[in-house]
């Protein structure tokens, strides 16, 4: 196998990857409660409202994730779950810690529920800045594109 294509196979299965665990597990369930009453206790981030930082976040979790799994704009969206990611880990769960937490639940005895910690959104951080300095590779939609966009628009490949 060519030295190149196996760094594509790599870049191909590290977006498929991530990209489909960050949108099953994140960003479907805020799609899903855009316009409902989980949108209005959401995290008021900068200033902004509940709902429209919920969006914002619904957004880039759901939508920017598809990207990254197509190769779609794979630069401009890991720049967008990069400041997502880091808005997690500063802001909505400051106070939690590095590693997992056990806390007993109410469940029966043998089941623990484990509380969010930073360690998975400072994880896929990384690999979205990763995904930053290497592009999305030969098997993406940004590859069959880049050469029709405009000059102004190929920072988003």
């Amino acid at each position: 196998m060519n030295y190149h294509k196996s760094i594509d196979l790599g870049l191909l299965i590290l977006r498929f990857t991530i990209g489909l665990m960050l949108f099953i597990n994140h960003g479907m369930a805020k799609l899903s409660e855009i316009g409902t009453e989980a949108a209005t206790h959401f995290l008021p981030i900068f200033g902004m409202s509940p709902v429209l930082s919920h969006f914002t976040m619904a957004c880039t979790q759901g939508i920017a994730s598809l990207f990254i799994v197509f190769g779609l704009f794979t630069r401009f969206s890991a720049f967008c779950l990069i400041l997502t990611m880091t808005l997690v880990a500063l802001i909505a769960i400051a106070t939690n810690t590095f590693y997992p937490l056990w806390i007993p639940s109410a469940l029966p005895e043998y089941k623990v529920v484990m509380s969010p910690f930073k360690e998975y959104s400072l994880l896929y951080g990384s690999v979205f800045l990763s995904l930053i300095f290497t592009g999305a590779g030969r098997y993406s939609i940004d590859e069959q594109i880049k050469y029709r966009l405009p000059y102004f628009l190929k920072f988003l490949c």
